[in-house]
């Protein structure tokens, strides 16, 4: 107890916005939209841009899981970074997940600048993700890990 309550605030406020599809909010100079994805009945994507217009900034597209779908190729529409999920290897797809081949198509048909492949579970991880994804996308690629920082 020695420093308790020295490092962290006691309280903090906290603002819970529900999003749908096509909703956005403003963060700062930050606007977060939602994007239906093919996963659950209310499952979003989210896409965090900077700017508008002709003055636009960095773009962020995070799918979350998801299935293949020309709503989350809209979402990441030229987005600086693309977080896609690819759970699954090609050979083991499985229905509402992506796969590191279907999420490089997605990154190509998109224009993405750089994808990052997520939420691979063990299998995909052993089915080496980022060749599979390059049969389809030749832009910049990553494996997430934890702590992963990235500058735009």
């Amino acid at each position: 107890r020695a420093y308790a309550g020295s490092f962290l605030p006691r309280r903090f406020a906290l603002n819970l916005q529900e999003l749908g599809d096509g909703d956005a909010i403003r963060l700062g100079r930050w606007t977060i939209r939602g994007f239906r994805v093919p996963h659950f009945q209310k499952s979003l994507g989210f896409r965090l841009s900077m700017g508008a217009g002709k003055a636009s900034g960095p773009s962020v597209a995070y799918t979350g899981d998801t299935e293949y779908g020309p709503n989350v190729v809209r979402m990441a529409r030229g987005a600086d970074l693309f977080l896609a999920e690819a759970s699954f290897p090609q050979k083991l797809k499985v229905d509402w997940h992506l796969t590191p081949l279907l999420a490089g198509r997605l990154a190509r048909e998109a224009g993405v600048k750089h994808l990052v492949l997520m939420h691979l579970y063990p299998p995909a991880l052993r089915a080496r993700p980022k060749e599979e994804a390059r049969r389809e996308f030749s832009g910049k690629l990553s494996l997430a890990r934890d702590g992963m920082e990235f500058v735009l």
